[in-house]
């Protein structure tokens, strides 16, 4: 998300994943994030299916210049879709970048240097 722009606090950009099909098991979704500046904004990351849309994880405000790693652990009996949100913070000081997105049909598994 390029906040260079003076379009205003609060722009939302969306990166919306194709359906997924429900499932018994749990899934892992794992990427990396980079969110660097002064007036950082935030980056969500929802399930969102047709009868609700639910918040996995939330990451807000400067999270120093470094590519951090996030993994979230997802369990849905309906087809859904994984919608990642980016609002723009108070200034052009607020970039997010995402990389790396990758989803795996087995459980997250505890990595010991993760946050």
């Amino acid at each position: 998300m390029e906040t260079s722009h003076q379009y205003g606090k609060g722009q939302t950009a969306y990166l919306v994943s194709p359906e997924v099909a429900p499932s018994n098991s749990s899934h892992c979704l794992s990427f990396f994030y980079h969110m660097y500046g002064r007036t950082m904004g935030s980056l969500t990351v929802n399930i969102k299916d047709r009868q609700q849309n639910s918040v996995l994880s939330t990451i807000t405000g400067n999270q120093g210049n470094s590519w951090h790693y996030k993994e979230v652990t997802i369990t849905s009996l309906r087809t859904y879709q994984i919608v990642f949100v980016g609002v723009r913070g108070e200034s052009h000081l607020s970039d997010i970048a995402i990389d790396n997105i990758k989803f795996k049909k087995a459980p997250c598994q505890k990595v010991p240097w993760l946050k």
